[in-house]
């Protein structure tokens, strides 16, 4: 594994552009899609529709579009976590902003001819390309643990669209497995040596990329899923869902796997009348995507509960897992 180095901020395009507010949409929040804690309003565990884990994909379509090049010239670089208040920290002369803390990320791209752009997003919404001659910016402060967004997530998903560019195809990839591990590298600077193997699976042939927030998606080309328990477990539940919704097997993704901390050992899931015992027990959070809707699932070791299926249980948030 080549050596990854921490990388300086990026700047905004050259030339006046102007900075964009979207909203994401009802559901459409990367902190809420990817995060241990539901949205509000939201009942811990139950299937949901299908909405965008992060605003990424889109983004680098609309980027090619604007620019009149290919998505594949429009490349991720870094996403790094950051937090503001309600301006996202963007702000223009004489705005005013929600003191309300957000948990975000800010995400960097490149264009051909060596343009880049930065963009802002958390709290259901994103701001960008960013323009820091015309606006007051801020890169936000450190967001605690609990708070920060799944970025094996986030980017399993961009890897997932990045190869149905590559292929030409409609977004007809399914995620096979997301894998956390640790890159043995050395760093020269402060880095993120977290990663994750993300296999995937489309026109009957497997491929895979290596995700990490400082050099977002690797492309392994053909390659066949990894095997373990982290990605036993994931085969175990894909083949569960499978068959409870009487699916075929390809058509069911891994869409988060995250490592976490239950409080209890019902996993976060109490069923009526079951005693859980009180101490915290390692493990995952899982969802998986299919037929349109996501699935719940929390485990640890090869044990895992089909939470979404559980309707009288109570369910649970985990604390996160911190990782030295």
């Amino acid at each position: 594994m080549r050596r990854i180095l921490a990388i300086g901020a990026a700047a905004a395009f050259a030339g006046a552009i102007a900075v964009g507010v979207v909203a994401l949409g009802n559901g459409d929040d990367p902190d809420t899609a990817t995060s241990a804690t539901p949205a509000a309003g939201a009942t811990p565990g139950a299937p949901s529709e299908v909405t965008a884990i992060s605003p990424l994909p889109g983004i680098r379509r609309e980027l090619a579009t604007r620019n009149a090049i290919s998505p594949a010239g429009v490349e991720l670089v870094r996403v790094q976590h950051a937090g503001w208040d309600g301006c996202l920290g963007v702000k223009t002369p004489g705005q005013a902003c929600t003191e309300q803390f957000i948990g975000g990320y800010i995400a960097r791209v490149t264009l051909p001819g060596g343009r880049e752009a930065e963009y802002h997003i958390g709290g259901g919404r994103f701001i960008g390309p960013v323009d820091r001659a015309a606006t007051q910016v801020d890169d936000g402060m450190e967001v605690p643990p609990e708070a920060r967004v799944d970025f094996d997530a986030i980017l399993a998903d961009y890897a997932r669209d990045d190869l149905a560019i590559r292929l030409g195809l409609a977004r007809a990839v399914t995620v096979l497995q997301i894998v956390p591990f640790e890159l043995d590298i050395k760093c020269l600077l402060p880095c993120d040596r977290h990663a994750a193997f993300v296999a995937m699976q489309a026109g009957g042939e497997r491929h895979a990329s290596i995700v990490n927030s400082e050099h977002p998606v690797d492309y392994q080309g053909r390659a066949e899923p990894r095997t373990g328990e982290d990605a036993d477990v994931q085969l175990a539940m894909r083949n569960d869902l499978a068959g409870r919704l009487s699916l075929p097997l390809e058509q069911v993704s891994v869409i988060q796997y995250r490592l976490v901390v239950w409080p209890d050992g019902c996993l976060g899931v109490e069923k009526p009348g079951e005693v859980c015992s009180q101490s915290m027990v390692p493990g995952f959070l899982a969802v998986l995507e299919a037929a349109g809707m996501r699935y719940e699932y929390h485990g640890a070791g090869s044990h895992f509960i089909a939470a979404a299926f559980e309707r009288d249980a109570r369910v649970s948030p985990p604390l996160p897992r911190l990782t030295p």
